[in-house]
Parts: C-alpha cells; sequence; structure tokens
C-alpha cells in the first residue's frame, strides 16, 4: 500500500546537503523538523515533497500544505492571482485536504481570510485562549493590547503601515477548531544564518553547533554548571523596530536592565562575533517580546547553559512545550513589577538555577534524538489531518 503524499509548496526552502552547502541548510528552518523527521514520518505513512513554484504535480497529493510566505510571494509578482484567498480556493478545488501554514512571528496577526476555505491553520504558535481571537487587539497581538490599554500607548502617526501588525478579528469563532499549534524555534533548526566559517570564526567556546554524518548540524551544550563570568544577560533594544508599539516591551526591559545595581551586567545589543560567547558566560540571560512573544535568544541560551528570565508566556500554545514556567524558565510580569525580584532571586540560587537550566537543556536536546523524532512526526501528522 502506498503511503499517503503531502506536498508542501515553500520557496525557500533548501534541502539537506553536504557541508559546503551549509548556508542553504540554513536558510529556511521552517521546515528543517519535517525534514529531520522525513523518515519517521514515512514509517507513519505520508510521504512528504517540497515544490517551489506551482505546477500540476503541486496538486498530485492527498495534502496540500501552503506556507504563507511562499503565498505572499506568488501574489505580489503573478498576476494569475488576486489574492490569498483566490489562491486557496483554486488550490482547494484540486486537492482533497489543505493546510495552511502561517509563519509570521506572533500568536496574534492571523490571516483569518483564509480560514474558512482550508481544512487546517497551523501556527508557530497560538493564544492558549482561543476566544481572543474574536476580539480587536491594538497592533494584532496581546501584549501590544495590553501596553496601550495598561500604559496608554499609542504608535506615532508617522509610522509606516506593517502588514505584520494588521488588526483581523475573526467573527465566526466556530473556526478556532481548524487552528492548530504547529512549532516554533524549539524545533526549528535556526543555528545561525551564517556560513560555515561563520560558525568556526564565531562561536568560540559555545560552539553551537556540531556536524554529523548524515550533515545536520546539531546544537553543542555548554553546562549550566560551568563557571559564569556574567551575572545576567539582556541582550536587546527597542531601536530596531520601526513600530514602537512592538518593541515597547524591550524598551521596558532595557530600562529596568539598565537601572539596576548589579555588577558584571550586560545590558543592550553585542556585536554578532561576542553575542554566544556572552550567553555562554551569563548566569542569566533575559528575554522579551518582538515581532512575536518567541525569540531565538531563549534555545539558544539554553544549548549555552544560561537560565531564562522571560516575560510571562502562560498564554501561549506551542511546540515543543518549552514554556513551563519555573521549570525549564522563570516568568516575570509584564508589567516588570517582578523583574528585579526574580532576577536576584536566580542570582542568589545558584544551585535553582543550575537546575531550571539543566532541565530545559536536557528538554530541547531530546527533541534532536529518534524518541524526539518520533514525536515530532506523532505531532505533525495529528495537526495536518484533523
Amino acid at each position: 500500500m502506498s503511503n499517503h503524499k503531502i506536498h508542501i509548496l515553500e520557496k525557500g526552502f533548501k534541502k539537506r546537503h553536504p557541508y559546503k552547502k551549509l548556508r542553504e541548510l540554513l536558510f529556511s528552518p521552517y521546515w528543517f523538523p519535517v525534514e529531520y523527521s522525513r523518515a519517521q514520518i514515512r514509517d507513519r505513512g505520508y510521504e512528504v515533497h517540497f515544490f517551489k513554484d506551482v505546477s500540476d504535480a503541486l496538486f498530485d497529493c492527498d495534502i496540500l500544505i501552503l506556507s504563507s510566505r511562499t503565498i505572499d510571494t506568488i501574489i505580489a509578482t503573478d498576476s494569475r492571482y488576486e489574492s490569498r484567498t483566490a489562491f486557496c480556493i483554486e488550490c482547494k478545488e484540486k486537492v482533497p485536504h489543505l493546510v495552511w501554514f502561517d509563519a509570521r512571528d506572533s500568536a496574534g496577526n492571523c490571516q483569518f481570510d483564509v480560514l474558512p476555505i482550508v481544512d487546517a491553520y497551523l501556527k508557530r504558535s497560538l493564544y492558549r485562549d482561543r476566544s481572543i481571537y474574536g476580539k480587536p487587539l491594538y497592533y494584532g497581538r496581546e501584549y501590544t493590547d495590553y501596553y496601550h490599554r495598561e500604559y496608554n500607548f499609542i504608535e506615532p502617526v508617522e509610522t509606516e503601515k506593517n502588514p505584520q501588525c494588521e488588526t483581523e478579528v475573526l467573527n465566526d469563532l466556530s473556526l478556532v477548531n481548524k487552528m492548530h499549534a504547529a512549532w516554533g524555534c524549539g524545533a526549528e533548526y535556526h543555528w545561525p544564518t551564517y556560513s560555515k566559517l561563520d560558525i568556526v570564526r564565531y562561536f568560540g567556546h559555545a560552539g553551537l553547533l556540531k556536524f554529523s554524518p548524515n550533515h545536520i548540524v546539531e546544537p553543542v551544550t555548554r553546562s549550566p554548571k560551568a563557571k559564569r563570568h556574567v551575572s545576567f544577560a539582556s541582550l536587546f533594544d527597542e531601536k530596531r523596530y520601526g513600530v514602537k508599539t512592538v518593541g515597547y516591551q524591550r524598551k521596558l526591559g532595557y530600562d529596568a536592565s539598565a537601572a539596576l545595581d548589579i555588577p558584571n551586567k550586560i545590558v543592550g545589543r553585542v556585536p554578532r562575533n561576542d553575542f554566544y560567547n556572552t550567553l555562554a558566560d551569563a548566569k542569566v540571560t533575559v528575554s522579551v517580546f518582538g515581532w512575536g512573544e518567541i525569540c531565538f535568544r531563549e534555545y539558544e541560551a539554553t544549548y549555552c547553559g544560561s537560565s531564562i528570565l522571560m516575560a510571562d508566556m502562560s498564554n501561549i500554545e506551542t511546540y515543543p512545550n518549552f514554556y513551563q514556567a519555573d521549570k525549564y524558565y522563570t516568568p516575570f510580569k509584564w508589567d516588570f513589577s517582578d523583574f528585579e525580584e526574580k532576577l536576584r532571586y536566580l542570582l542568589d540560587h545558584d544551585d535553582e538555577r543550575i537546575e531550571i537550566a539543566t532541565a530545559a537543556q536536557q528538554f530541547l536536546m531530546q527533541q534532536w534524538t529518534d524518541d524526539g523524532r518520533k514525536a515530532f512526526a506523532d505531532h505533525f501528522i495529528n495537526i495536518i489531518t484533523k
């Protein structure tokens, strides 16, 4: 009996390749876990194929997955298609099961126009309380809406319109049954998008990557018990965000970090050359929201053995389930009222800090094992066939 065929339309996908093509492997992280678990997916009766362009062969499948960034590119460059919905309607007429993969960063900022058409809507993270999607959120996110309401923050009028800040409301909440949390940075391959030379040059003793025989690059960890000279690292500011509402939490986090009288801290962005060495030398890494709630920094720091202190993530659902408070990370309130207390506690209680960092690191490394691949394959098949 032949396997069910899953076709994925993704222009940016680069197939696994020997070392000299490492940059191509690193280019498209979203689909890395699918490629990495390809054999386990096949064992469950499904064969995955990637397509960069629309063709008759694309529609010869049981399940078609459309990657949102690819479709946006097609709509912008191909006059045959007027909109996302028009494209999805045409696809739906040609395949038995249509899936939309929303690659946008935030759990908010959805593309609800396609939801009535597709059979399943995957998003890298979702709000646990799906009723939130029926409410208008200022700049499309729960946290931007929070700072607008609680701090009376209003976006400057000169800010240019940004598609990542659309505020769409889902009028028919019964459609949330189609929405499923796909996978985020904890499953994606994103270490980092530089060349092999950059990896050798910049990682230093942190050494996040190693080459394996099948040309997959896997994380290398640094023990949380290792001696560390940096008390905490807040490696961010709000200046890179043209949309001030999106960067507002970063501003609060930067100001709160800079104001603390704690020695050996590093606050603000550092050169790329120093980034991983800083994480590997920090007892605590502070993480805040940006375009989305989830940031690669949490995972990079965890591989480096640093303990994560982060804005509360209890409202977010993603895969793998990394954001378990006081188990894999330490949360603080969005108003930063307990930020200093939580930070000083971690710095004063080495055993607890190391315990959390170790548990988080072990959890992430589990994703790279055969059991981790099997678990991802089960998750992937479950969400695309619902």
